[in-house]
């Protein structure tokens, strides 16, 4: 069976299963199972249609019965997953993506298991723990490292964990085990990354029960892999067995605060993509214009934000400051500061080391006594110890640091070791207050590196697309129901809204806002933000439903009038645009921009006389602009004054016209009969925008009733439109 074939049954049948056709959709499954010659599956199929059989007749026969969603939903749960598992094994004889392969690599190795693996591993580690004869020998590790990667494999694509697999590695993550702290982070990313590529509900299982809150590196990977999983699977119903696990989970002391803070770097992570553009495309190329030394160091790769600012030729510094590309500077600068990724664009290319080649590695907290840290370091130790120090870097940007210092010739690695050691020290010293200040700082930062971890592999690694986009849309775990669900904390929603809004996550900061609604009382500040997110997201009706609730609340600020009155303009209501219009000019009545606003609302409204007043008032606030004269050269066409219209498109097209102004002359053109001088001025419209060679149809349609009520007969216009065109 071809792997397109596969992927057509498993969205089919997924979708049918979704739809509560599951019927049809079981009669798809063992068809499958018969025809791929897969029938370990038939006696769970067999199962599901008996227990959905039982189920339908007693709704047939109008039995009561409160546990049937908990039963159906575990019905839907049991099929999905043996849709994975026929899809799975019918990949695996040719797919060629890495998952299979190294899935097909590994049933060559019969004997070998996720327990024997994790006993010769703990073995290997009491070798170690004897061996003093080899202390100094930088490749002592190797083969532990190795046992570790092979077990990262074998649990990554194993499906489904059997019970013995799930004790294996429960007892390994375990917070009383004698595992590495390395070894067991790396554990649970396989883990993850297992149950992003196939639902099982003992992976699921131990992610929870990895999040204890008494291990700030073991907690964050544990938590974002619940959180990644939830998301991915948002959609599947949850067990009931899970969902007990999720509940004691959140009874942990610290939980909400965690999740929180795991929603906000999701979006943050997200939001590296704008921030790597921004370097890329406005902060680089113009720094680079402005000094030969500091295009070298841009070109090398060394820099940061802080270090950018550091930089500056106090010659020129001044003259940044206060541009666009010194505010460009503060933004990222304010961005490290409060954990956002301007690193990405530096790293990425340091990702092609051999090292990277495993999987794994990708994954790898990072641990001095590695072999690609000891093998680097000649300094007696120092360029791992600093590099563990440093919490601006997530794991695999350090391994990426070693490895390119071993590129480095010895003297040059020493002087780069003395430029970090004092911003490790700085850093050092930062994370002590930090976490003086707060325990759930050191948490915070574990779960924003690891997350960032996360993003590295998801963007940059060379088969990215064989794996669960995680990153490919806003990852928002506040829309994840089985996460969101009990999280009522007001303070820490509000500072999710908050950090959504701020970055500009409109739909998501909406929601957001929602949710934070609907536990504390009304407040006209957040009711502006979530009516502003919503007019940005593209929902106006609900936007102006939220302005009006801040305006009860605030008495009606002038922002709160602005953004109703536009808001109701928009969404077809400029009667009432107009009287908000009217309330902001009398707050306000020397403001140009809310009569010329008042009077387009007004025209819209189909009040052209009232119209004109207004536009006369901003022409005699701003008697430069052209802006008012515009207005009033449209309201002079519609009310029929068409030679003093005809005077202020005169005037407007000898100081500069834009394509809506020889359009609006060209109607006025035709009002007082001059066709030959309306079809010059809608050539200069037509032929604005070269890309639609409908431009001039589809505006004169627009216009067809302001046309006729101009007195101008519109049934030749498509004589008009084929004038024009062959007018030149």
């Amino acid at each position: 069976m071809k792997p397109n074939d596969i992927k057509i049954f498993k969205n089919r049948t997924a979708r049918k299963i979704r739809e509560g056709r599951l019927r049809e959709a079981l009669a798809d499954i063992r068809a499958m199972s018969d025809s791929a010659m897969i029938r370990e599956v038939n006696p769970d199929i067999d199962r599901i249609e008996e227990n959905y059989r039982y189920m339908l007749d007693y709704v047939a026969a109008g039995v009561e019965d409160p546990g049937r969603g908990a039963v159906y939903d575990s019905l839907v749960t049991d099929s999905l997953g043996i849709v994975d598992r026929l899809t799975r094994k019918a990949d695996m004889a040719e797919n060629p993506a890495l998952y299979y392969s190294t899935a097909r690599t590994l049933t060559t190795r019969g004997a070998e298991s996720i327990a024997s693996l994790t006993a010769d591993y703990k073995a290997e580690l009491l070798r170690l723990d004897t061996d003093f004869e080899s202390i100094a020998d930088p490749g002592r590790t190797r083969r532990a490292e190795d046992l570790l990667n092979s077990l990262f494999d074998r649990i990554w694509v194993s499906h489904p964990l059997s019970a013995a697999d799930a004790e294996a590695i429960a007892s390994f993550t375990a917070p009383g085990s004698t595992m590495p702290r390395h070894a067991r982070g790396l554990v649970i990313s396989a883990v993850t990354l297992g149950m992003l590529e196939f639902y099982d509900r003992r992976r699921l299982g131990l992610l929870i029960g990895a999040y204890t809150g008494t291990d700030a590196d073991i907690d964050a990977r544990a938590l974002v892999g619940v959180a990644a999983s939830m998301y991915r699977y948002r959609n599947r119903p949850v067990p009931r067995d899970i969902a007990n696990r999720l509940a004691s989970m959140k009874e942990t002391a610290g939980w909400q605060r965690h999740f929180a803070c795991t929603a906000i770097e999701f979006m943050r992570a997200f939001d590296t993509r704008r921030i790597t553009e921004k370097m890329q495309n406005e902060v680089i190329p113009t720094l680079m214009k402005i000094d030969p030394e500091l295009q070298a160091k841009l070109q090398s790769g060394d820099f940061d934000a802080q270090s950018l600012a550091e930089g500056m030729n106090p010659e020129w510094e001044e003259a940044i400051a206060g541009s666009d590309i010194g505010r460009s500077l503060k933004e990222l600068s304010d961005i490290q500061a409060e954990g956002g990724d301007i690193m990405m664009s530096s790293f990425r290319h340091m990702k092609q080391f051999h090292f990277f080649h495993r999987l794994g590695n990708w994954f790898l907290p990072f641990h001095d006594t590695h072999s690609a840290v000891a093998s680097v370091d000649d300094l007696e130790g120092s360029l791992g110890s600093l590099l563990r120090m440093l919490p601006v870097l997530c794991d695999s940007d350090k391994y990426s640091l070693v490895l390119a210092a071993a590129t480095m010739p010895a003297a040059q690695r020493e002087a780069a070791l003395g430029a970090m050691k004092m911003q490790a020290e700085q850093a050092r010293q930062t994370m002590t207050e930090m976490e003086k200040a707060s325990g759930d700082n050191v948490m915070r930062n574990a779960i924003n590196k690891y997350v960032q971890n996360l993003y590295r592999f998801f963007e940059i690694h060379n088969r990215r697309s064989e794996f669960f986009p995680l990153f490919g849309e806003a990852p928002d775990m506040m829309q994840v129901p089985s996460l969101a669900s009990g999280f009522d904390d007001e303070e820490l929603v509000a500072a999710v809204a908050e950090f959504y809004f701020r970055h500009k996550f409109w739909r998501e900061a909406a929601a957001a806002f929602r949710m934070l609604d609907g536990m504390s009382m009304p407040d006209a500040r957040r009711s502006q933000q979530w009516g502003y997110a919503l007019e940005c997201a593209g929902d106006v009706p609900g936007a102006i439903s939220r302005y009006e609730e801040a305006e009860l609340l605030d008495g009606g600020s002038q922002w709160t009038l602005r953004r109703l009155a536009s808001a109701l303009r928009r969404d077809g209501h400029p009667d009432r645009a107009a009287r908000y219009y009217a309330r902001l000019s009398d707050m306000l009545p020397d403001d140009p921009a809310i009569a010329l606003n008042m009077g387009y609302a007004l025209i819209e409204a189909g009040k052209p006389e009232d119209a004109k007043k207004q536009f006369h008032k901003a022409a005699y606030l701003t008697p430069d602009s052209l802006k008012p004269l515009r207005g009033l050269a449209w309201t002079r066409f519609l009310t029929h004054e068409f030679d003093r219209a005809k005077e202020s498109y005169d005037k407007i097209i000898a100081l500069g016209a834009s394509a809506e102004d020889y359009l609006n002359a060209g109607h006025t053109a035709r009002a007082l009969g001059n066709i030959r001088e309306a079809i010059n001025y809608y050539r200069l419209y037509a032929y604005s925008e070269a890309t639609d060679p409908d431009r001039l149809e589809k505006a004169l349609r627009a216009d067809d009733r302001q046309l006729r009520e101009a007195g101008i007969d519109t049934s030749s216009m498509m004589l008009i439109v084929e004038a024009v065109k062959y007018a030149d």
